[in-house]
């Protein structure tokens, strides 16, 4: 079957859902009866009655609308059920943490332009510290990083704890409005830091697994028990060797313009975590398509050219293997506790071309047809913000605000671009 009439027989199978179905014949039979009596003798009171068929017709009619409605209102409370986004609550859930990461704003001209007190759920350190911010992230400093080394064992896979394999379907259900499909990742069972190297102990897992652990970790199971509670309530997170979860590796990319620009995506409503709020240019998953070796073992050039092609397949860009490495290029490892301490990585990338040469590649990406591999795009609009000048931030963990605007983040996005700018961006100013 060609792919254009497969598409139109997929709209008209989602059409005719019983739900719908019900309601399409409702109509087309009031329809007929109504054109018969207007050009024919036939009386239709003899035959049915109005009164009957009209609440039928308008119970369907009010089915079809709530179940509409459900559905959009569910899109937009879904991530806030399956995560949650009491930032302070869940750092104290942690307080035998001490790398969680701290950003002060006292640098920011306009820390004094907003009511902050109001326009934030999170709260400041202190009333002393009151531009003082904690994240929920754990983060380590790899500018420094001058080897990486990794020991990947391809034949382990991950397997759910009880737990999770008895509440799957309940647990996958959470994201009901979120496109997903599956795939296997790579997790990472356990990071070593020693010095100026980093070693990597790895396995496998599968994107499923992580959306129905770390993806879900304040989804309500039952009686208001939630996953974090019975995984990992606290007070301290577990190591990733102790960690029961999927720990599938991600990654973000901050990439900045020859503008002095670094990009932000707008991301979209069906993505599984931050819907509507700007992401940085680049955030994905550790996909086995591009980060395995001829005998399917994961290696550091091929952990290079993974995200190569991530960022080129986000952004429409074409950088090269020469363009980027561990060495220039890595500059944090971080853990989110919001996803149960999910291993992420952080990567920064200098590009020499203009916002409008780039805004021109992305479209034409967005616009593309036959991909080579399947693909959710995160957002189709993207926004550049200046860090010439980092006085112009003020960074809190639901929100990153710039000249004047304010732009609604996760934690995650907003925690790693304070440490970029803290650790990248002034370090070369004060280089």
């Amino acid at each position: 079957m060609k792919k254009r009439k497969l598409k139109l027989m997929i709209f008209i199978n989602e059409l005719v859902k019983e739900k719908n179905l019900q309601l399409i014949i409702g109509s087309f039979l009031m329809l007929g009866l109504f054109l018969y009596k207007k050009i024919g003798n036939l009386n239709i009171k003899d035959l049915i009655d109005f009164t009957i068929i009209t609440s039928i017709f308008f119970v369907y009619v009010i089915k079809f609308i709530s179940n509409f409605l459900s559905k959009y209102f569910l899109n937009i409370v879904e991530d806030y059920m399956k995560l949650s986004n009491d930032y302070n609550g869940l750092i104290k859930k942690y307080p035998l943490e001490n790398d969680i990461f701290i950003y002060d704003n006292y640098k920011s001209n306009i820390k004094d332009d907003f009511d902050f007190e109001k326009k934030l759920e999170s709260k400041p350190i202190s009333d002393e510290n009151k531009h003082k911010y904690k994240f929920p992230i754990l983060v380590d400093n790899l500018i420094e990083c001058k080897s990486l080394n990794i020991f990947d064992d391809s034949f382990k896979w991950y397997e759910q704890p009880e737990v999770v394999k008895n509440n799957f379907q309940k647990l996958f259900e959470a994201h009901k409005t979120s496109s997903l499909y599956n795939q296997t990742n790579i997790r990472l069972d356990k990071i070593k830091l020693v010095d100026t190297e980093v070693n990597l102990f790895t396995s496998r897992t599968t994107y499923y697994d992580s959306m129905v652990t770390n993806r879900v970790m304040d989804y309500k199971i039952i009686n208001n028990i939630s996953l974090r509670d019975l995984i990992n309530p606290g007070p301290f997170l577990f190591k990733l060797e102790e960690s029961k979860l999927s720990n599938h590796i991600g990654f973000n990319v901050f990439v900045k313009t020859n503008q002095d620009c670094v990009i932000f995506i707008n991301r979209n409503m069906d993505v599984s975590i931050g819907k509507g709020t700007y992401g940085p240019s680049v955030a994905a998953s550790l996909k086995t398509r591009y980060c395995l070796n001829e005998e399917l073992v994961f290696t550091k050039d091929k952990f290079i050219d993974a995200i190569i092609n991530e960022i080129n397949d986000e952004l429409g860009l074409n950088v090269k293997v020469d363009e980027i490495s561990i060495e220039n290029n890595l500059i944090a490892f971080y853990r989110d506790l919001i996803e149960g301490g999910k291993p992420q990585f952080l990567f920064k990338l200098d590009v020499d071309k203009s916002n409008d040469e780039i805004e021109t590649l992305f479209h034409e990406n967005l616009n593309k047809k036959n991909k080579k591999y399947q693909t959710i795009q995160d957002g189709n609009k993207l926004i550049f913000l200046n860090v010439s000048d980092s006085t112009l931030f003020y960074i809190a963990p639901e929100a990153i605000f710039y000249d004047h605007n304010c732009y609604l983040t996760l934690p995650t996005v907003s925690g790693t671009f304070a440490f970029y700018l803290n650790n990248v961006v002034n370090r070369n100013e004060n280089s």
